[in-house]
C-alpha cells in the first residue's frame, strides 16, 4: 500500500468533510440526481471517447496507484551482472533457465539464447518497451480526459438546476435551496477531477518515466551480454544510468531501507570478478 496516496485521499475528504460540519450537514451535500449527472456524463463521455478494453485497463491502473511501484534499480543491475557472468562462463544457453522478475529482461534472455544478433535483439526489446509505455501513457490520458470531463458535467449539472429554478422564481422561497443543488454538480465534478482523476493521471505518467528507465537499464545490460562485455564493466556502465533521484529508488519506491543502503553499497564497491 502506498502511504502518501492513502494519506492524500484521507486528508482530501477530510478536510472538505470537516468544513462542511463547521457550518451544516453533511446531508446538505448529497445530492443523488447531482451525482448522476456527474458520474454519468463522465462515464458516457469517456466511453464515446475511448475504447471498452482502453478504459477498463486505466480504471485497473488507476487502482494500482494505491499500492507502492517498486522498481529496485541496483537489483536489476546485479541481476544482470549475474546473467553475464553465468553467460561468459557457461555459454549463453547457461542463462536459459534462469528466473527473472521483469518480463523485458526474460524476454532479452530468450532472445538471447536463441542466437539473434544484437541489431535484432535491441530492435525487439525496443518495440516491446515502447508498447509497454504507450499503454501506460493511454491510460495516463484516459484519466487526464475524465479530469477534464467531470468538472465540464458539472457545470451541465448546474444549467439544469438554474433551469429548473428560472421555472420555479415565482416562488422566492424555494431560490436559495435550488441554487445549492444547482451548484452541488459543480462541486461533486471539481472533487473528482482534483482529488482522483488527475492526480491519478499525473502519478500513472511519473511511474512511466521510471518504467522507461529500468527498461532502458535492461536493454543496456542484454545487449552488453550479448556482446560479451565483462561483467565488472557492464556494472559500471549501467550505475551511470543511474541519476540521483534514481539511485534513491529502492527506499523511496521498493519500501525497504535495507535494500536502497544495498544499492548504495553495489553503486560505491563494484562486484569482483569471480
Amino acid at each position: 500500500m502506498d502511504f502518501f496516496t492513502l494519506i492524500g485521499i484521507i486528508a482530501g475528504l477530510g478536510f472538505i468533510t470537516g468544513s462542511i460540519l463547521m457550518s451544516t450537514s453533511i446531508m446538505t451535500f448529497v445530492d443523488l440526481p447531482s451525482l448522476l449527472i456527474v458520474g454519468g456524463g463522465t462515464i458516457a463521455s469517456t466511453f464515446i471517447s475511448f475504447s471498452g478494453s482502453s478504459i477498463m485497463a486505466a480504471m485497473k491502473d488507476m487502482v494500482t496507484v494505491m499500492f507502492k511501484h517498486k522498481i529496485i534499480y541496483m537489483k536489476t543491475i546485479d541481476e544482470i551482472v549475474d546473467l553475464a557472468q553465468r553467460a561468459l562462463k557457461e555459454g549463453m544457453l547457461g542463462i536459459e533457465k534462469v528466473k527473472v522478475q521483469s518480463t523485458l529482461m526474460q524476454r532479452g534472455i530468450i532472445l538471447l539464447t536463441s542466437g539473434i544478433n544484437p541489431d535484432k535483439i535491441h530492435r525487439a526489446l525496443t518495440i516491446e518497451k515502447q508498447a509497454q509505455i504507450d499503454r501506460a501513457m493511454e491510460s495516463q490520458a484516459i484519466l487526464e480526459k475524465m479530469g477534464d470531463f467531470s468538472p465540464a458535467w458539472g457545470m451541465v449539472g448546474t444549467l439544469i438546476g438554474l433551469v429548473i429554478m428560472m421555472l420555479n422564481i415565482s416562488d422566492p422561497s424555494s431560490i436559495g435551496p435550488s441554487m445549492a443543488v444547482a451548484l452541488l454538480t459543480t462541486f461533486y465534478g471539481a472533487v473528482l477531477a482534483n482529488l482522483f482523476f488527475l492526480p491519478a493521471s499525473t502519478k500513472i505518467q511519473q511511474r512511466a518515466t521510471k518504467n522507461e528507465l529500468h527498461h532502458d537499464l535492461i536493454i543496456e545490460g542484454i545487449l552488453s551480454i550479448a556482446h560479451k562485455e565483462n561483467p565488472r564493466m557492464i556494472k559500471e556502465k549501467l550505475v551511470g544510468f543511474l541519476t540521483g533521484e534514481a539511485a534513491k529508488a529502492d527506499s523511496n519506491e521498493g519500501g525497504d531501507g535495507k535494500a536502497g543502503k544495498a544499492g548504495k553499497a553495489g553503486k560505491a564497491a563494484p562486484a569482483k570478478k569471480k
